[in-house]
């Protein structure tokens, strides 16, 4: 291989496993909030789990953009990332439809509220699906059960154990790739 071409390889695995690295610290941190605050003796409110869920949603949806590009435009360009890694074309971190109905909530309010057959909804609620009654669908906004660490919003299920298992085994395989290719952080 050409040394130069080589080298722009090394820049552009070094640029996006270093995005990677910077979703994984964010991943990290987010899931460590939620944990503390869900084993604190004083949840007074449920935000501090969901500010922690946005940061390790947001720190997810980097690590896809830096495996897949935005929106996946860049899912050719970056195979060869994808496969030093070890990332299935299955792999839960592609899914970045709950960090988009976090991030764009108001937008998803706004659905609601043209749609909405009743006037309330329920939103951060924390415990079993099963628990809440009388609000389905469109009704229940962010939701999250601690019991089998996954997150709702409407009727769809979000598993964050395989987002957190996927990450942990991405983190420690870019730092073993970043080696091979002298790259440091």
């Amino acid at each position: 291989m050409d040394v130069k071409l080589l080298r722009l390889f090394q820049r552009q695995v070094a640029e996006q496993s270093a995005m990677s690295m910077h979703g994984f610290a964010m991943v990290d941190a987010g899931l460590r909030r939620i944990y503390a605050n869900l084993h604190s003796f004083k949840i007074v409110s449920s935000e501090p789990v969901w500010l922690g869920m946005h940061v390790a949603l947001a720190g997810a949806g980097n690590v896809a953009k830096a495996l897949w590009g935005s929106g996946g435009k860049k899912s050719a360009k970056r195979l060869v990332l994808r496969e030093s890694l070890g990332v299935k074309e299955d792999s839960p971190l592609q899914d970045t439809d709950l960090r988009n109905h976090i991030e764009h909530f108001d937008e998803r309010l706004e659905r609601w509220w043209e749609s909405a057959e009743r006037n309330h909804f329920v939103d951060g609620f924390i415990g079993a699906k099963d628990q809440m009654q009388g609000a389905s669908g469109q009704d229940l906004f962010r939701m999250y059960d601690p019991e089998i660490a996954t997150a709702y919003f409407w009727d769809e299920a979000f598993p964050l154990a395989d987002v957190q298992k996927e990450v942990s085994r991405l983190q420690v395989r870019a730092l073993t790739e970043s080696r091979k290719r002298d790259v440091t952080f």
